[in-house]
């Protein structure tokens, strides 16, 4: 009976481990290390944290099943840039540590019109955040939209606004050329 007991319990552990790894991070944990890693001093650490908030092509793919390659097309520009520039943008966040509280907020529910075609084009079951985070400085809070999690971690996608727009765009009926 008591090789059942600790045997059952071992499993527990084991299920609850794997559980545990399998689980993303919330987007509160993967904004607080977003913000870390860009206020480190080293600029190849603000690369890198940037680089792994930063959707991939494959990500586009997930959540824009129809349009990736063209929305593809047009952002993959912007994350190379965000990404190289990543350095000069080190000191803001140092000046906004330490973190406080972060809060999520859900945009499908109260996102601003603009991101809202967007946000129409990604899989339903998709979560679409906000991040409101308390920062130490006169500054006080910093929103941060938005947030996306998809392939088992948390992406930024800035600029939301403009991949409805551009989703839209592709969307529209072609109107013959004049004669």
């Amino acid at each position: 009976m008591h090789r059942t007991k600790v045997g059952l319990a071992v499993a527990l552990v084991v299920v609850a481990f794997t559980a545990a790894l399998a689980a993303p991070p919330s987007m509160e944990e993967a904004v607080r290390t977003f913000y870390l890693g860009m206020a480190a001093t080293d600029p190849e650490e603000n690369r890198r944290a940037m680089r792994a908030m930063m959707p991939e092509a494959e990500d586009f793919a997930v959540l824009f099943p129809q349009q990736h390659e063209a929305l593809w097309k047009m952002w993959q520009a912007d994350r190379d840039r965000l990404v190289e520039r990543a350095p000069q943008n080190a000191a803001q966040y140092r000046a906004v540590l330490p973190l406080g509280e972060v809060r999520a907020v859900d945009l499908r529910r109260e996102g601003p019109p603009a991101y809202q075609r967007a946000i129409a084009e990604m899989p339903k079951d998709v979560p679409v955040l906000a991040a409101r985070i308390e920062v130490a400085g006169p500054e006080r809070e910093r929103r941060a939209a938005a947030f996306v999690l998809v392939r088992g971690r948390w992406v930024w996608i800035w600029g939301l606004e403009r991949v409805g727009a551009i989703a839209a765009f592709q969307t529209q009926p072609r109107s013959a050329p004049p004669r």
